[in-house]
């Protein structure tokens, strides 16, 4: 374990291959409270063969691309769960006996993970613990929204329809002297009127592009 100052967060460094290439690091995000930042020794190749993405990003002459002055690549991934980035780069690199997540925020990030570098092809076994993980859950009204939109990017329809009928049953009435919630229809300065997405608390931030891929199938 590294030192840090006691303003920063803990920081770990985790070896996914102890004779990995490639250095990753992820910061806490805003949400989690008394979080890790993490760095993670990974093998750039078995990324590669895993993602799409992460290919492009680490082989496609990005900046993430491995220094040509021989210096230690390390590429930053800030906006990255640890936690849930720890579990995709297990199963990336075939680490399945690993404990499975319990976690139910965990859960909901390593999909969101799994969306975000196109790897649903590897947690295809992972996924009937997770529905499990998912329906041991007990979900407030706020959070059907984002249950909804984990159970779209899963493919789990009966999920996906389940969390609409909640959404439907509990959502807020819109009022001028209520909190709007996830969708209110806006006028802008030309006086056409727009479609807004609105944030209400809850401990599942949605990043923009899954609201973008689950807002038109739900309404």
């Amino acid at each position: 374990n590294e030192a840090t100052d006691s303003t920063e967060p803990p920081h770990v460094t985790v070896m996914i291959d102890e004779d990995g290439d490639l250095i990753l690091r992820a910061r806490s995000p805003s949400w989690m409270e008394n979080g890790t930042n993490c760095s993670f020794l990974v093998d750039s190749r078995a990324l590669a063969r895993a993602s799409p993405v992460w290919k492009s990003m680490l082989y496609g002459g990005w900046a993430e691309s491995k220094p040509t002055d021989g210096s230690q690549w390390v590429v930053s991934l800030p906006e990255d769960d640890p936690r849930a980035l720890s579990h995709l780069l297990r199963i990336a690199h075939g680490k399945h006996n690993d404990p499975v997540e319990n976690n139910v925020l965990v859960t909901f990030h390593t999909i969101i993970l799994c969306d975000k570098y196109d790897t649903f092809r590897l947690i295809g076994p992972f996924l009937p613990h997770w529905n499990k993980v998912l329906s041991r859950q007990v979900f407030g009204p706020m959070y059907w929204h984002n249950v909804a939109a984990l159970y779209w990017l899963i493919g789990d329809l009966g999920g996906y329809s389940f969390a609409c009928h909640h959404i439907l049953m509990w959502e807020p009435v819109v009022t001028s002297d209520r909190p709007r919630t996830l969708l209110v229809n806006e006028e802008n300065e030309e006086g056409t009127e727009v479609l807004e997405y609105e944030s209400f608390m809850t401990p599942f931030p949605l990043p923009e592009y899954v609201i973008g891929k689950f807002l038109f199938p739900l309404f």
